[in-house]
């Protein structure tokens, strides 16, 4: 049996594929690693998941990375700046895009709600009673990582 965040992680990774190519119009993310940890000395945003286990998708990168898919976005060229701001309701904009996609892929789970982005900035602690999986992925030369976090032991699918 699959565990839940696995078979979540999947499903972001592939709504992640989706709206690489179609929304920003950049090329699929390449897998680089599998781990189970949470993401460190990056940015990026999480989008709770509201269902019967408390769930979180989150997508985090660099800074120059997040400026990257934020211009990606917003039809923007290189050199044209942004603001802290700006970037950070793009990540989380992406990141809810992803989530959505990711809910669709895993609709035989009723009554999934997905919350509003929360964007960090540093190193996230995981506490003892959370269950990860994350990947690293290169989007574009720059390291990006895609997570799922659930409180408690992950559930089989």
């Amino acid at each position: 049996m699959t565990r839940l965040v696995d078979a979540w992680l999947e499903a972001a990774l592939d709504s992640l594929s989706e709206v690489a190519t179609t929304t920003l119009g950049i090329e699929a993310p390449n897998v680089i690693e599998r781990m189970r940890r949470v993401p460190r000395g990056m940015e990026g945003a999480l989008i709770p998941i509201v269902h019967d286990q408390s769930m979180q998708i989150g997508i985090f990168t660099t800074a120059a990375g997040s400026a990257i898919v934020a211009r990606a976005l917003l039809c923007m060229e290189p050199e044209e700046e942004l603001s802290t701001m700006e970037i950070a309701d793009a990540i989380g904009e992406i990141a809810n895009i992803v989530a959505g996609g990711a809910k669709k892929r895993m609709s035989e789970m009723q009554g999934i709600k997905l919350g509003l982005p929360i964007y960090f900035r540093g190193d996230i602690e995981q506490g003892d009673n959370f269950d990860v999986s994350s990947v690293i992925l290169d989007v574009m030369g720059h390291p990006y990582e895609v997570m799922v976090l659930s409180r408690g032991e992950g559930h089989s699918t």
